[in-house]
């Protein structure tokens, strides 16, 4: 029988990693609880002052015990096969649970390292498959080696069925296995971002909700220099509620710099696959068919607008809604020249080229009037639609400036609805349909006769 219809075993620490979590918790309230009952059973023994503390190191030993003795009868169940037809991952002895994703259906397959496997040198293997949240399954936990290998031939048997997502893709050789490749199995990828300097990410973080922290932080400081008793009175006055949201907004930080950690973004032309890696606790190395790029969104918030900095983020056929914000970006800051070269070359790819003033010239460009104002007194002046022979950009946000380039091959339909309100001041909004995913464009609240130009614009030129 072939190798690759062979089951195959993760590594034996798998179901302990996989319920660390669980079993953390449940060891520390034992201890907690039973601490105090020992103690006092200890007491009771006069004569054995040990005894206390031999009942708890039994106890202990016991449980680590049945824990190690679970384990192994739970690794035992879990099993991943790769067939010509598909991807299996099957897990547990008492209740089973059977995965599979048809090879004709995967869209991507990335490798990830959580913190805590990436401490034994594990990682996992993330399959992405047609449909829409929980589109995805893992493959918990392989080592490096076995995540290179794995993923090669997986997109290997892919590109057999030819469905576009291994092109140009080649399986490891032996030293490039053992030396494992964050970027994945990209042979030609050139670098066209990163890594992401420190200074700018770190930059990024402050000059944002890290800046609304640090400004409390010193107004904190002056009033404690100032007024000592009041600050006593204040602090008493803290609640759990209090705590919890500050440090919610510090662990919401640092997850953003430990996220976008040495960001590198490489391309290649040949196999048309954006590859991303990062992170500092928990690596990934992301692999994403420019076939699969639905659309580009460009964002600025107000408090980026003076340094001219932007982010990016793409809708990726087969990475439902549900994913991580993480698996969709694009690049995670850069200085807006710098992006607006990646993103001019990322439409080249999908799109073609505009090779000439014919193609760059627009097909109609389209915003909200000037008498719909109260409609959306702020954003209103920020709204607009602009038709290219490459496909649709559309603008919003005052605040919270965003761009929204879809390509013709990528839009499905479009949506005109017109509200109660929208009709009393003679505007209609028009959805572009897409699939399911971050960058969702509204042109929002055009004048009636824009609105179904517009329409009649997407109706002809999109690819059917």
């Amino acid at each position: 029988m072939d190798l690759r219809e062979t089951r195959r075993r993760v590594h034996p620490l798998t179901p302990v990693l996989k319920s660390f979590t669980l079993l953390a918790a449940v060891l520390a309230w034992v201890a907690f609880n039973m601490w105090q009952a020992i103690a006092d059973f200890g007491a009771l023994l006069s004569d054995w002052a040990l005894a206390g503390v031999a009942v708890a190191i039994g106890i202990v030993v016991l449980a680590i015990i049945v824990i190690a003795l679970l384990a192994w009868v739970s690794w035992r169940y879990i099993f991943y096969e790769l067939t010509d037809q598909e991807v299996l991952y099957g897990s547990g002895w008492i209740i089973r649970s059977r995965r599979n994703a048809r090879l004709d259906r995967v869209q991507a397959v990335d490798i990830n390292q959580p913190l805590l496997p990436r401490l034994f040198g594990l990682a996992e293997i993330v399959i992405e498959t047609a449909g829409g949240k929980d589109s995805h399954f893992k493959v918990q936990y392989l080592t490096h080696d076995e995540c290179v290998r794995f993923r090669a031939e997986v997109l290997a048997e892919v590109e057999k069925l030819d469905t576009g997502l291994a092109s140009g893709q080649a399986a490891p050789t032996n030293a490039q296995a053992a030396d494992f490749q964050p970027a994945g199995t990209i042979i030609d990828a050139r670098t066209i971002y990163g890594p992401l300097p420190v200074a700018l990410l770190a930059a990024s973080v402050c000059i944002g909700p890290g800046l609304f922290l640090g400004v409390f932080a010193v107004i904190a400081g002056v009033i404690a220099a100032f007024f000592t008793d009041f600050v006593a009175e204040m602090l008493t006055g803290i609640t759990i509620g209090t705590v919890i949201a500050v440090g919610g907004v510090i662990a919401s930080i640092f997850m953003t710099l430990s996220g976008s950690w040495e960001f590198t973004l490489r391309t290649s032309s040949k196999s048309r696959r954006l590859s991303v890696t990062a992170g500092l606790l928990e690596t990934r190395a992301q692999s994403i068919p420019i076939d699969r790029v639905h659309g580009i969104k460009v964002i600025q918030p107000l408090w980026w607008r003076p340094w001219k900095w932007s982010r990016a983020e793409l809708s990726v056929a087969g990475y439902g809604i549900g994913d991580k914000d993480t698996h969709n970006t694009l690049v995670p800051i850069a200085p807006n020249a710098e992006l607006d070269d990646i993103v001019a070359d990322l439409m080249d790819e999908i799109a073609g080229p505009e090779r000439s003033a014919d193609q760059a010239a627009s097909l109609g460009a389209w915003e909200t009037p000037a008498s719909a104002w109260w409609l959306s007194p702020i954003d209103w002046k920020y709204q607009r639609v602009r038709a290219t022979r490459q496909g649709l950009l559309v603008t919003n946000g005052k605040f919270w400036h965003t761009k929204y380039l879809v390509p013709w091959q990528r839009i499905q339909g479009h949506t005109l609805s017109i509200s109660p309100f929208g009709k009393a001041a003679g505007v209609a909004n028009v959805r572009i349909d897409m699939v399911p995913g971050s960058v969702a464009p509204i042109a929002a609240q055009l004048r009636l006769q824009d609105a179904y130009d517009l329409a009649a614009v997407i109706q002809k030129h999109k690819v059917v």
